[in-house]
């Protein structure tokens, strides 16, 4: 009786010495926690991050509504480019993928530079996975000023 008293008394006297306290805090997602995570090692906000976490997109320099400057991260691989983003209400959208069938994975990053009624602009960024240099990406008024021809003709009325 004796020994079980003193076991009774040591496992009391031990969990006496510890508390447990649970803090406070509201749960955040994988997604928020990157965030919030990557917000402090860079200094700057993030704008937007891809589905598989492997391309995020911070902002560097901000003036009048609207992001002149951003830094963009591939796989922990940093670079700054002067890209604008302005205020349309709508995150850049990211990926990385092979756009190019080389085996190898580019980052795009589409941002959208205008909105309207029934109309949407979006600017493409396609960035090299390894060395972070932007890839050229045709515009769209090139290619439909190299491919759709028309002739104006003057129809001249009989009197």
């Amino acid at each position: 009786m004796k020994k079980e008293m003193w076991l009774w008394l040591l496992g009391i006297s031990l969990l006496a010495g510890c508390s447990v306290t649970v803090p406070n805090e509201t749960v955040n997602t994988p997604a928020e926690q990157v965030s919030s995570q990557l917000e402090i090692q860079h200094k700057a906000p993030l704008i937007a991050v891809s589905d598989d976490e492997k391309v995020k997109l911070f902002a560097r320099n901000e003036a009048q509504n609207e992001i002149t400057e951003v830094t963009l991260d591939i796989g922990g691989k940093r670079k700054n480019f002067d890209w604008t983003i302005p205020d349309t209400r709508t995150k850049p959208q990211l990926f990385y993928t092979d756009l190019t069938n080389d085996h190898k994975e580019e980052a795009a990053i589409i941002i959208q530079t205008g909105r309207g009624t029934g109309l949407n602009h979006y600017e493409i960024h396609v960035v090299n996975g390894e060395d972070l240099s932007e890839m050229n990406v045709q515009h769209y008024e090139d290619i439909v000023a190299h491919t759709i021809e028309s002739t104006i003709t003057k129809k001249m009325m009989a009197h």
